[in-house]
């Protein structure tokens, strides 16, 4: 789990994304970012960062070459063109078998 989300922040790299120090399937060791009080303009800043990580480079390609995790879940991340309604066609099919069902 760890590894991929390791993955997925060195293919994001050089965005507004820590650098991973070291990782594993077990743990992800980042830089420390010391804490702040919100503002608006953190909460801006960081908006258009997320804005920005998702038009540069790979615009048009939903999902990675990785298998993917929400939480502990896994997350089919088969890379595809066409996003689905959850981000990528396959994202909601992990989500949705594990989900305990509504009553």
């Amino acid at each position: 789990m760890f590894a991929a989300e390791a993955a997925g922040l060195r293919w994001l790299a050089p965005g507004p994304v820590p650098e991973v120090v070291a990782s594993d399937e077990h743990l992800i060791v980042l830089p420390w970012l010391p804490s702040a009080p919100p503002a608006p303009d953190a909460a801006e800043r960081l908006g258009r960062d997320l804005a920005a990580l998702h038009t540069t480079d790979r615009p048009d390609v939903f999902g990675a070459p990785w298998d993917g995790y929400i939480a502990d879940l896994p997350l089919d991340n088969t890379p595809d063109a066409a996003p689905g309604p959850a981000g990528t066609p396959n994202a909601a099919s992990p989500r949705s078998s594990a989900a305990p069902p509504r009553t």
